[in-house]
């Protein structure tokens, strides 16, 4: 009876932890709809291993895979890219073709940003 009794306790944590959060839950978690999977391992870097279950709950496939990487600029309508030798990578984000032709804008440091990461970001603003 006791391994009837444990096997249940094991077999409903296992179908708890599987279980998908609908997109209001995930939103007033704080994760958006355009959270990659690939994403939710980078937790633990930041001490926020807490928040893993949640971010597996409400992830999605990674829909990029590195073959696809190549022709990235070209996936991003508004995107442009301006290589300074010695700079610093950064992304600038324009609203309008004052602030573009002004140079100025909400500016992001990426530096240490990979690749998933940036996609990501890309996707959120840009698409």
């Amino acid at each position: 009876m006791q391994v009837v009794t444990a096997f249940l306790i094991v077999l409903q944590a296992a179908v708890l932890q599987c279980q998908i959060l609908s997109p209001d839950q995930c939103k007033q978690s704080g994760f958006t709809s355009a959270l990659e999977c690939s994403s939710c391992s980078q937790l633990k870097q930041f001490g926020l291993s807490q928040l893993d279950q949640a971010c597996q709950q409400c992830c999605k496939g990674d829909s990029l895979d590195s073959a696809k990487l190549s022709n990235r600029p070209s996936q991003f309508p508004g995107l442009s890219t301006k290589y300074k030798r010695g700079a610093e990578p950064v992304i600038r984000l324009m609203q309008d073709e004052a602030a573009r032709s002004a140079g100025t804008g909400e500016e992001f440091g990426i530096d240490r940003w990979d690749t998933d990461t940036l996609e990501e970001f890309l996707r959120e603003r840009l698409l």
